[in-house]
């Protein structure tokens, strides 16, 4: 799981991307980007839902949340499929 990502950059960006090369398969879609309102829930001793259920953290943690779900939903590939 990718978190504190700075999208910003391109250094940024490099790091994703061979963290999910060296990772393939086994690292989550959904990105946790760096921001201030998840940082502010910590002190605040909140959830991030409650300080800001719109914004871009609330609405990343709830994309992984769907991702986790899924796992299990998914259909099992057979070992002749990954070797295509």
């Amino acid at each position: 799981m990718l978190t504190m990502v700075d999208g910003r950059t391109t250094l940024a960006k490099g790091i994703s991307e061979q963290i999910r090369q060296a990772y393939a398969g086994r690292v989550f879609a959904s990105e946790i980007s760096r921001s201030i309102r998840a940082a502010e829930v910590s002190v605040e001793n909140k959830s991030i839902y409650d300080l800001d259920r719109n914004g871009k953290a609330a609405q990343a943690y709830e994309n992984l949340t769907r991702e986790v779900l899924n796992i299990g939903r998914q259909p099992k590939k057979h070992r002749s499929d990954l070797t295509r």
